[in-house]
């Protein structure tokens, strides 16, 4: 089956496990995306799959991360993708790190031993259950399964499964709130227990993996994965060479500095461009890739109605790492119908419309607002800032980082809460599920 250019395809029969290049074990688990054969498919398998090809590649074993993390790689795209798939299936926390993609993971880890041994701490919920995953009540393996490769750059290659059969079973009554929460409430009623069987050959688009080369290893990326996946079902082109002008920054404040104007000008400007040469190589080839999915749809720009009016940052070192803090932040919205502005310092974060004040918070707060305790966290870690050819921000280990500091400056009253409420809804000490984001969905708190 042709998909791109470049293929190159696998032995017949060979298929997906641990063992040597060629050896696939047909008994271990996989994900794809959602096959497309001529008969309907039921809204919940859909959902089903997609779940599982975004969320679970990463998500869904990373709670084993804070065990035995490390990153080691593979020497190849197949063997990358074919230690996942096993990973997924066996739990393997080992196999796991060694594969992911470090600059994609990297101290997500570190923020979930910080939850973990939290909740181990306040004897919040009974220890046994902490270790889960979002997979809970949904299988899925492959068997008999073909594989290719197409080489997409040097530092980029497709791992696509090009036949084989896909059996998904799902188990309502045990899936966890993430996964149950992204099926509508009446396809869940129906669902009971199900198991489809698709062929992999019956699918108008071939699953596959996106595999990253990094410091002459190869890694699984789910990041690379979810824009190709969006890539292909929005009819949009790959950049595989893309051009960058990155810029340089002589120290983390500059690099925050610069990380935020790149932001707002992507903004205005409807090209994720100037965020992009504004970032480290990494994220910045990420984007550049998907440069034209990433547009902005409509093709057109704001008008420069977001601005930056001040960004004065400070940089401190966190947990071994520096981190660019806010200490006099100011963005401006102006149209003809709007002046509004969101402005952060001496510890506290206002909004305004047309001058007069609408909302503050500050981080001394503690106990009383919710949103206190993101703004104190913020404040405490800001911009991951890594060195290497200038400075330059991090993107998803800024979040993890931010994640992180929530965990650790909450009041145990909100922890627990919090982490009771995300428990799956299975689970004898759970409360209501929350979809596992901490106190609340932003916005609703």
């Amino acid at each position: 089956m042709a998909n791109g250019h470049g293929l190159q395809q696998g032995a017949p029969g060979s298929q997906w496990g641990t063992g040597e290049p060629g050896q696939w074990d047909p008994n271990n688990s996989g994900w794809s995306h959602p096959p497309r054969s001529g008969r309907p498919k039921p809204r919940w398998i859909v959902v089903a799959v997609a779940a599982i090809a975004i969320i679970a590649l990463v998500a869904a074993t990373l709670v084993f991360l804070f065990l035995r993390p490390g990153q080691s790689g593979a020497s190849t795209p197949q063997l990358a993708a074919s230690s996942l798939l096993s990973a997924i299936k066996s739990g393997d926390s080992t196999k796991l790190s060694n594969v992911l993609a470090p600059e994609e993971v990297g101290g997500f880890s570190e923020a979930l031993s910080a939850q973990d041994r939290r909740a181990r701490e306040s004897g919040v919920i009974d220890t046994s259950l902490v270790e889960r995953t979002l997979t809970d009540g949904i299988d899925i393996q492959f068997t008999n399964v073909d594989v290719a490769v197409e080489q997409i750059r040097d530092d980029l290659a497709k791992v696509v499964i090009t036949s084989g059969d896909l059996t998904i079973s799902v188990d309502s009554d045990r899936l966890s709130p993430e996964i149950s929460a992204l099926i509508p409430q009446s396809d869940l009623a129906q669902l009971g227990s199900k198991t489809e069987t698709y062929a992999v050959e019956d699918a108008d688009v071939e699953p596959f993996i996106m595999t990253v080369k990094v410091g002459g290893a190869w890694y699984v990326s789910p990041l690379y994965t979810l824009f190709e996946y969006a890539t292909i079902d929005e009819g949009k082109p790959r950049v595989d060479s893309p051009q960058m002008n990155r810029q340089q920054f002589d120290s983390a404040e500059a690099a925050a500095r610069g990380a935020l104007e790149g932001l707002v000008t992507s903004v205005n400007t409807g090209s994720v461009r100037p965020l992009a040469e504004a970032l480290g190589e990494y994220d910045a080839k990420v984007l550049l890739t998907y440069e034209p999915l990433l547009a902005d749809q409509h093709g057109e720009s704001n008008s420069e109605n977001l601005s930056v009016e001040r960004a004065i940052f400070t940089s401190q070192r966190l947990r071994g790492s520096t981190y660019a803090v806010p200490t006099d932040l100011s963005i401006r919205y102006r149209d003809r119908w709007n002046d509004n502005s969101t402005t952060i310092s001496e510890g506290c974060l206002e909004t305004r419309e047309f001058g007069r004040l609408d909302y503050r918070v500050c981080a001394d707060e503690l106990g009383e607002s919710e949103d206190a305790i993101f703004l104190r966290a913020f404040l405490e870690s800001g911009f991951l800032a890594r060195p290497g050819g200038g400075w330059h921000v991090t993107v998803l280990p800024t979040m993890y980082a931010l994640y992180h500091q929530v965990i650790e400056v909450a009041p145990q009253a909100d922890f627990d809460r919090w982490f009771k409420e995300s428990m799956p809804a299975h689970s004898p000490s759970a409360g209501l599920a929350s979809g596992g984001f901490p106190f609340g969905e932003p916005g609703n708190r």
